[in-house]
């Protein structure tokens, strides 16, 4: 089973970012090391949806 969590980000993601793909490698890089075991579902402004692998 599958469980849904929303993760707050830091606005610094989108400021520091020059595009929408430089974002959502910052992201994913960030997400794998402070959440392994999330998979990024949805970017929204300053959050993630992510689905937890238990």
């Amino acid at each position: 089973m599958q469980e849904i969590s929303r993760v707050i980000l830091a606005k610094r993601f989108w400021d520091e970012s020059a595009d929408k793909q430089e974002l959502k490698q910052k992201i994913s890089n960030y997400m794998s090391v402070a959440y392994p075991g999330y998979r990024v579902i949805e970017i929204g402004k300053y959050y993630a949806i992510c689905e937890i692998a238990r």
